[in-house]
């Protein structure tokens, strides 16, 4: 417990003229029954001194607003994104963001009717997009049955921050209070269209299923990107096959220097052919964010790939393929692209004729939605016949240098194969070249 300022909206309350007692808990332990009953008897003078009483907090503040109003002596609860219970086996074990911090002798049991007054208003700020904030409302609401549902649509579970300001938490408070209070969503929904991190948060919601609306909503803003919501943003893109989204908004999206986002982004900008601009975004990596020098390191090889620098002057080895731009990391029978434009050199010199004709067979994720075309080089440029599951060539040198196109890459996870989220292009085996 701590006067005000040590809480959450402590200064805006104050600022305000509203008085104010703030429990702030030091850990993550979901308020346990025994620490407010204590902190109620050293209350019980301060408290019997208002006639109106609100509660409200967020996420386990949110909880213990409605699970200590009668014992509070609130009439009104605020609680945004609250928790029915923490128990993993409540709402049949479908919410396990936070059992890990559920003790048995802490008493977190579920949310009840008996937790509030008969008179009590609750006021349940959430996301509707956000599944387990969602789910966490209906069994209140299960409970509670006159608990009043304040939609806030792309909040996540940060439905709070709407009336991070002074003013906003007057608004929300002053009418919360008073008999006009069935207009609070109304409300609400007027202080969201003007909070400044809207669009963003937003953005996240639709990241996971939407990549032209979550495109609009990022190239909405004028400025790089900088809060809370953007890895997630960028993880979800990744996942659903945003990569060209990605790779057109890197200047408003490179702020998030988590080491997970700069493998996403760098990746994103290979799988749209562009390795040089790559290579800039990993150098300025490594100039802001020295600490992750050996995990861009690792992100840079393939980029170069085995034949960086090679040109079909140039004396290459025995191998008969050999990957240079556009490839993910090296497996036991080949690399999978990871750009939609890839290069192979490959080495003919073993060949008795002058002249050989080469077939290369290749595999791809969904042959339904990716198509290649091919041209390749010895001594000028020429086009590659692709048919079927095979690119065929014909070579009149010793070397050669391959550059396949595919129209789309794809992830194993965002079609169900597997949990494979790397974006793919064509598969190319070590051991692929026929003549025929």
């Amino acid at each position: 417990m701590k006067p005000g300022i040590g809480a959450w909206g402590g200064i805006p309350l104050i600022k305000n003229g509203f008085s104010f007692i703030g429990f702030v808990s030091k850990t993550p332990n979901w308020f346990p029954v025994s620490s407010i009953e204590n902190a109620k008897i050293k209350l019980k003078e301060t408290l019997g001194k208002y006639k109106e009483i609100l509660t409200y907090g967020h996420s386990q503040g949110g909880y213990a607003s409605i699970k200590y109003a009668s014992l509070l002596n609130a009439k009104t609860v605020l609680a945004f994104c609250p928790q029915f219970s923490i128990n993993p086996n409540s709402m049949q074990g479908e919410d396990q963001r936070f059992s890990q911090y559920y003790r048995e002798d802490n008493d977190h049991s579920e949310i009840s009717a008996a937790d509030i007054l008969p008179e009590t208003e609750v006021f349940l700020f959430y996301d509707p997009l956000d599944r387990l904030d969602k789910l966490n409302a209906h069994y209140i609401k299960k409970e509670i049955s006159t608990a009043k549902s304040i939609k806030a649509f792309g909040t996540g579970h940060q439905t709070v921050r709407v009336i991070a300001s002074t003013e906003a938490v007057k608004k929300i408070i002053n009418l919360a209070l008073s008999p006009e209070n069935h207009h609070i969503q109304k409300l609400f929904k007027s202080l969201q269209k003007s909070w400044h991190d809207r669009k963003i948060f937003l953005a996240r919601s639709f990241s996971n299923q939407s990549i032209r609306k979550t495109q609009a909503l990022i190239e909405s803003q004028p400025h790089p990107i900088n809060t809370e919501p953007l890895p997630d943003i960028i993880r979800n893109l990744w996942t659903i096959g945003g990569y060209r989204c990605l790779s057109k908004n890197i200047e408003k999206l490179s702020t998030a220097r988590d080491p997970h986002s700069i493998h996403i982004l760098s990746a994103a900008l290979i799988a749209d052919s562009k390795q040089a601009e790559a290579l800039t975004y990993l150098t300025q990596c490594l100039i802001h964010e020295p600490h992750y020098r050996e995990d861009i390191a690792k992100i840079i090889e393939p980029i170069l790939g085995e034949a960086f620098n090679i040109s079909p002057t140039q004396e290459i080895d025995d191998k008969k393929i050999i990957y240079a731009e556009g490839w993910h990391a090296p497996e036991e029978w080949g690399r999978w692209g990871s750009s939609q434009k890839s290069r192979l050199y490959l080495n003919l010199k073993n060949t008795a004729s002058s002249t050989v004709n080469l077939k290369i067979p290749f595999e791809l994720l969904d042959p339904t939605r990716q198509k290649i075309t091919a041209r390749y080089y010895t001594n000028t440029w020429h086009e590659a016949r692709v048919e079927e599951s095979m690119i065929k060539l014909i070579c009149t040198s010793e070397k050669a240098i391959l550059d396949i196109e595919v129209s789309e890459l794809i992830s194993p996870l965002s079609i169900g194969a597997n949990n494979d989220s790397r974006m793919l292009g064509i598969k190319i085996f070590n051991n692929g070249i026929k003549y025929y």
